[in-house]
């Protein structure tokens, strides 16, 4: 074997290996397992979201996660205990809706009269609060990443703002 054809062999042997050895990352840690999102809804949340926003954040995230380059599963304590890392843990803490109804009044008053509809819409707003903690390994018991999220429901469609706040955590984790 010549010189050439051997620094050829050895610079694909190193790619390989890269390629190989090359991950996904979650919060900065390598991950090569399905990441598991773990949903813990509570009793409130349960009652009030008849919008689909808790699944919406939850799709919205599983998307974000995806895209890069990472599959995931749903898990909630209806499967058992808390499955270990990797995984990605939503608390659903507060969901209000508001009205739906008054805020699309107000989206139509808002074009027709102006600033008086618009105080309308503030008190028809809804929020949505999540806390949500990433474990990346499944060796850990401290979580690596802990962020609280809150976003306000504006508009006609609730679960527009859920995906919004979904696609933020999948900004914030898979990095």
């Amino acid at each position: 074997m010549n010189e050439s054809s051997s620094r050829l062999l050895r610079l694909v042997f190193l790619g390989v290996l890269i390629a190989c050895g090359a991950s996904h990352r979650l919060v900065g840690y390598p991950v090569q397992k399905r990441v598991v999102i773990y949903v813990e809804l509570n009793q409130q949340v349960v009652e009030a979201d008849n919008e689909g926003a808790t699944a919406a954040v939850v799709d919205s995230l599983m998307s974000g996660l995806r895209e890069h380059g990472m599959d995931s599963e749903i898990r909630t304590s209806a499967d058992g205990p808390v499955p270990a890392g990797p995984r990605v843990e939503l608390h659903f803490l507060h969901w209000n809706a508001g009205s739906a109804a008054t805020r699309r009044g107000a989206d139509v008053a808002t074009a027709a009269v102006g600033l008086p509809a618009a105080v309308v819409e503030i008190a028809a707003m809804g929020s949505l609060e999540v806390d949500c903690r990433v474990f990346p390994e499944a060796s850990s018991d401290e979580a690596a990443f802990e962020r609280h999220y809150s976003r306000i429901v504006m508009g006609s469609e609730s679960t527009s703002s859920a995906e919004s706040l979904g696609s933020d955590i999948a900004r914030d984790v898979a990095r």
